[in-house]
């Protein structure tokens, strides 16, 4: 069985990477800080690394080099999640091991694929056409989804939006769950059960909170049926709801107030870890907009 050892990566990054992993027959282990990493890397000699280097770019680089330095693990690919560097701290970084580097915010489909071409194998990611997206304005965490619900990207959304909200530390803002560009029905509840959840359980996030904007019926009567969800309303239209989502006495132009304060993502604000989209869907997007240029 194909062993990965998982360095310095956050609480979230490491369940949601972890779990994918093991689904696809993976040992993996981890281990926190560059001393113990060194240590476990010369103990457990994995087949492959992977790093969440965070911010601190010369602790990368020094446990690189002792990785590079030492004939029992010089040898081993290594992947590394971090913030954007030059080229030459690329360069440097290749010459010692680092097969990919992916700056954050990263797409998770290419991280996968470049796991999968190590190891010769394909990883099942869920092909559902969805297009999700998540931000904050204020108080405000928008999530909007459309076109469907894919389980991969509901699952990367928790660790999105979490990081988004400690980054801004917010204590209890509100939701605001945009899905009336999908038609549901019985048929997603297992992922609709699996969205709501990964919102509810976010440190900070209460269910009072929480509004949720769909034309589907279905979406209404499932929440209704679950008392784990209480508190959260769901409604068809997004005027009834505006005054307690954002400020309105700010300007009675109510078409203003929606786009800057609702449909617009606050600026200066960072992106996150992780993109919601994936580098093929984007590519295709790419593709269709060529295309129409054409």
């Amino acid at each position: 069985m194909p062993q990965i050892l998982i360095v310095d990566a956050g609480p979230l990054f490491r369940e949601y990477i972890k779990n994918k992993l093991i689904a696809e027959r993976i040992s993996v282990e981890l281990v926190q800080g560059r001393f113990d990493a060194y240590t476990k890397m010369l103990s457990l000699l994995p087949d492959l690394i992977i790093i969440d280097a965070g911010t601190d770019i010369t602790t990368l680089e020094e446990l690189m080099e002792q990785k590079h330095n030492n004939p029992n693990t010089n040898r081993i690919p290594t992947i590394v999640a971090g913030p954007p560097v030059s080229s030459d701290t690329i360069i440097n970084l290749t010459q010692m091991g680092v097969t990919h580097y992916f700056s954050k915010p990263f797409q998770f489909d290419l991280l996968y694929e470049a796991i999968a071409r190590l190891f010769k194998t394909k990883f099942a990611l869920d092909q559902e056409p969805c297009y999700l997206e998540a931000y904050l304005n204020g108080n405000l965490a928008v999530i909007n989804i459309a076109e469907g619900l894919n389980l991969d990207k509901i699952n990367l959304l928790k660790y999105h939006l979490t990081d988004l909200i400690k980054g801004k530390h917010l204590t209890a803002p509100f939701v605001l769950l945009i899905m009336t560009g999908i038609s549901l029905n019985f048929l997603h509840g297992i992922v609709l059960e699996q969205l709501l959840n990964n919102i509810v359980t976010i440190p900070g996030i209460h269910t009072d909170k929480i509004k949720i904007l769909t034309h589907s019926d279905f979406t209404s009567e499932f929440i209704a049926g679950h008392k784990e969800y209480k508190g959260i309303q769901v409604h068809s239209q997004l005027i009834p709801i505006l005054n307690e989502l954002v400020d309105s006495t700010q300007t009675h132009n109510i078409q203003t107030l929606i786009t800057d304060n609702i449909l617009t993502p606050e600026p200066n604000i960072p992106a996150g870890s992780v993109d919601l989209r994936f580098h093929s869907e984007c590519e295709e997007r790419k593709h269709e907009l060529e295309s129409v240029q054409l």
